[in-house]
Formats: structure tokens, C-alpha cells, sequence
């Protein structure tokens, strides 16, 4: 499946600005990396887009954002591969915000 979202706020900040656009794929599960950005349909805070910080012994894995922004991995919890949507793809950046 394929999805496309729109950025809002700057927790991704400097890699995914507000008003950044993402593509995301969904992947199976062996295919989603520490280092990734995936979409993500989380319990608390609904559907977002975060970095893989790890993946521990029991599969679970845990988020984290580029910004200072972003929640912290710890209060944003593990979450199983079931809650990853899609891994992103292809990032598409306004006009005016390249620097």
C-alpha cells in the first residue's frame, strides 16, 4: 500500500520540515530497519512519522524523532511491527522551504 502524507510540526526537524511530504511503502516485516523512517499508527498520538532508534530481543521496536521537538523514545513507548504502516521512500520538500 501506498501512502502519502504531509508533514505537521517539526518533530523530524531537520531531515522532514512542517509542510514536508512523505511517500511510504509498507514493507514485510524483516524489511523495516533501525535507522528508517516509517510511518506509524501509534496508540497515544495516531498516525506519525519516525525514525527506527532500535529494535530489541523481542521484536518490539522503538521511535525516536530527528528534532528537539519530537517525544521522547521512552514516552513514546516500544510498538510491534503491526503498528508500522509504511517505510518512507521519497521525501518531497516545497519550494520555498530549500535553503
Amino acid at each position: 500500500m501506498l501512502y502519502i502524507r504531509r508533514i505537521t510540526g517539526n518533530s523530524m526537524y531537520p531531515t522532514l520540515r512542517d509542510g514536508d511530504y512523505i511517500w511510504a511503502l509498507r514493507r514485510l516485516r524483516g524489511h523495516y530497519r533501525q535507522g528508517d523512517i516509517v510511518l506509524v499508527d501509534h496508540p497515544k498520538y495516531a498516525k506519525i512519522v519516525k525514525r527506527i532508534q532500535s529494535i530489541d530481543s523481542n521484536g518490539l521496536f522503538w521511535l525516536t524523532g530527528d528534532g528537539i521537538e519530537s517525544v521522547s523514545s521512552t514516552e513514546m513507548g516500544p510498538i510491534n511491527h503491526r503498528q508500522i504502516l509504511a517505510k518512507m521512500f521519497w521525501h518531497i520538500c516545497p519550494k520555498d522551504h530549500k535553503q
